[in-house]
Formats: structure tokens, sequence, C-alpha cells
């Protein structure tokens, strides 16, 4: 018994403990871009509420189909009542009535049990019309959705690529400052034999703590961007996530991994956004609409039945079946139907001319992800090539140096002029992968990334 109590207890301390070390190790896990959209898709608070105004559009899609069904209601009623009579003119033959009216406060029962069935109501196509312009915004709103995803996976791929690009800068900037302190050392060495001046040992000096006011920069703007990334994935809290989680890509590593662009027709290209697939259905819809207030000047045919028992007891009821045919025609109705027959038109039209705005939108996008991959490439041509000579240089204004032959500002331009190129270089991998990120997105798609 103490045997069993003790394990009990034991797994009681453990469990807790077990789950906690694997939660806290799942939240420090690297990141990659895969797994970072995947957050964003499952925490994105507008994410979640598109697909909560795809719930909402069904439900109302199925309100509208309410009316194409039968219905069926039930009733009761019980009153309990005197039954004085109350001749009213008209109601009973002059010659039968009398002026003697007895009043008596005799109270009786009378009970009344009714079914009513709804068959059906035929009203010239309305419901049928309401119903299918419910179901095209039921559809709207589920290629809105896919519009939403798309715009948060851009953000996070955005957000992404620009936190390896801060980490980047962060490094070379680091490097920078490393070289700057290890050639403080040589020169302070230089002038403990006469080799170089005290001013050289000041400049480089200066040179380092402007290094380091820029590597802080560096740091803060990563740190800005680490939180940009977090908020683009959903994550409003730092227990979802450890900010200092780790990459698990780099921007070289995204770059041989991104597919090559496909060169799509335009027509294709739009035919994919799902922003203008959103706008076609609400188009359809509307012109559903438009018919429904047409309709609606037409007459409304409806057939029901019912059954009723009534009585004053239930040992003595009385059942009655009835069955109706009702014909109504709203023939003026102070212009209301045509009022919203010119309103469905008139939103019909507005949504027309909202599609061709978005058309020349989605044209003009798509010219400028195309123009912004190929400067982008060349970009990154021309970055390789400056880093290539900065390099050389920069070995040789390090020799003249140390022979004697350069001059310490011939060597810090040098270093300069390398730092500045390691910059570029960056910048030409991050406009890059952000043009190919932005030209997938125009034509409704995100970056493809291969394994």
């Amino acid at each position: 018994m103490n045997n069993q109590y003790f394990k009990t207890s034991l797994w009681i301390f453990i469990l807790p403990a077990t789950l906690f070390y694997y939660s806290s190790a799942f939240a420090k896990e690297p990141l990659s871009l895969a797994r970072a959209i995947e957050i964003a898709e499952k925490n994105h608070p507008a994410l979640l509420q598109a697909l909560n105004n795809i719930e909402a559009a069904h439900a109302r899609a199925n309100q509208s189909r309410a009316s194409l069904l039968p219905s069926l209601q039930l009733s009761t009623q019980y009153q309990k009542q005197t039954a004085n009579f109350a001749p009213r003119p008209g109601s009973v033959p002059s010659q039968l009535q009398s002026n003697n009216v007895s009043n008596s406060f005799n109270t009786y029962d009378f009970l009344n049990l009714g079914l009513q069935a709804n068959l059906f109501t035929l009203d010239s196509g309305q419901s049928i019309v309401r119903f299918l312009a419910a179901r095209s915004t039921q559809q709207a709103q589920i290629e809105n959705e896919k519009n939403i995803r798309l715009d948060i996976i851009y953000q996070v791929e955005i957000a992404y690529l620009g936190l390896l690009a801060q980490q980047a800068y962060v490094q070379a900037n680091q490097e920078n400052l490393n070289n700057l302190q290890r050639h403080e050392t040589q020169v302070k060495k230089y002038i403990d034999v006469g080799l170089k001046t005290e001013i050289d040992w000041l400049q480089v000096k200066a040179e380092a703590a402007s290094a380091k006011l820029q590597l802080i920069t560096a740091k803060n703007a990563e740190a800005n961007q680490r939180t940009q990334l977090l908020l683009c994935m959903g994550i409003l809290t730092e227990e979802d996530q450890d900010p200092g989680f780790e990459l698990t890509d780099t921007l070289s590593q995204i770059l041989k991994k991104t597919s090559v662009i496909n060169t799509l027709s335009f027509v294709r290209m739009i035919q994919k956004r799902p922003d203008l697939i959103t706008l076609d259905n609400q188009i359809t819809a509307q012109a559903y609409t438009q018919k429904a207030a047409l309709l609606a000047h037409f007459p409304t045919l409806n057939l029901s039945t019912g059954i009723s028992y009534a009585g004053q007891n239930l040992n003595a009821m009385a059942f009655n079946w009835n069955i109706q045919v009702g014909l109504s025609w709203n023939i003026f109705q102070g212009l209301q139907h045509y009022s919203q027959y010119q309103e469905s038109q008139a939103t019909l039209q507005q949504l027309k001319r909202q599609r061709q705005q978005l058309i020349q939108k989605a044209r003009f996008e798509i010219e400028q992800a195309s123009r912004a991959t190929s400067a982008a490439e060349e970009e990154i041509k021309a970055a390789e090539e400056a880093q290539t000579h900065a390099q050389r240089r920069l070995v040789l204004a390090e020799s003249r140096y140390q022979q004697g032959v350069g001059n310490m500002i011939e060597l810090n331009d040098a270093r300069q002029a390398l730092f500045n190129t390691a910059s570029q270089l960056i910048k030409a991998h991050y406009n890059w992968v952000s043009a190919l990120a932005l030209h997938y997105k125009t034509q409704g798609d995100s970056l493809p990334l291969k394994n």
C-alpha cells in the first residue's frame, strides 16, 4: 500500500516536470520559414476571424434556404373566461335582438390545440434567388479567407527575410568591429617600436567606437524585426514563443531553395488571385439580389393546412381540419421595390468598377514584381563583383600599411569599402528573395521552397 502511494506521488511530480521540459524545449527550438508560416496559419487573429466569417456566411445561407422548405407549427391555448353575451350591431337580426343583458361571473374553461403546416410558398422564385445569393456570398467569404491567408504568409515571409537580413547586418558589423579592434592592437605595437605615430592609434580608436555604435544600432534593428516577425505570426505574448529563438535558414540557403520563376500569362495570373475571385463571387451574389428585387413585383402564392382540437375539457374535444390557399400581391408599396431594385443595380455597377480597378492594380503589381526580380538579380552580380574588388583592395592596403608605404586613411577607406560592399550584398540578397515573394503573391501563390 505504501509502495503504491509512493509511485503515485512520484508520478504526480515527474509528469508536470516532464511536460514543462518538453514545452520549454519546443518553445526554444530553431524556427524555419515553413514553421513560422505554419504557426501564423494557426494563430493569426485575422485568419481566425476570416474562418468565423465563413461559418457565419454558411449559417446565413442555411437561413435563406429555410423559406424553400415546409414549416410546421404547433400551438396550444388555454382560456378561462366568462360567457356573457355582448351583441354587436349587425351580428344578430334586429327582430331577434333583446335589450336584456345578463352579467355573470361564472367562468368556463376552453382548450385549443392546433398543428399548422406551411406546405410551400410560390413567390416567383424570390426565395431561390436569395438562397443563391447567400451561397455566392458564402463562396466569396471562402475566397476572402484564402486572400487573407496569402497576405499573412507574405507578411511572414517578408518579416522572416528581414530578420535574416538584420542578423547578417549584425554579423557584418561585428566582423568590422573585430577587425578594427585587432588592427588597434597592431597599431599600438607599431607605436611602441616607433614605426607609427599616436595619431594612427587615435584614428583607429575613433573608427572602432563608430563601428561599435553601428553594431548597437544593428542589434536594436534586429530586435525590432524579431518582434515584427512574432506579430506577423500571430504571437502576442512572449510565453507563446521565446523571443530569443534562432532561425534555421539563411538568405543564401533560401536563395538556393527557391524554385525558378514560372512565367505565366496575365490572364492566368489574375485567375489565381483570390481577391479577384472574391470580388467575382460578390458580383454574382449582387446580381442575384438585383433579380430578387425585380421578382418582388410579382404575386405570392401560399399553400398551408392544419388540424385543431378544441373544447371545454379534454374528454370532449372537437376535431377540425383545414386547407388554405392564399394569394397576395403587393401592387404598390410607395416605390419601395423600385427603389430596392435601383439600389441593387447601383451596387452591382459599383462592384464591377471595383473589379476593373483591381485588375489594373494587379497588372501594375505583376509588372512591378517582375522588374524588381530582374533588378535584384543584377544587384547581386554587381555587389558580388564589388565585394571581390574590395577584398583585394583591403589586402593590398594592409600590406602597404605594414610596409610603411600606405597610411591609415588608405587602410580605413579600404576597410570601410569592404564593409559597405558586404552590406550591399546582404541588401541585394534580401531584395532578390523579397521580390520573389512579391512575384508569387501577385500570382495568388506563396514563395515555393525546395526541400
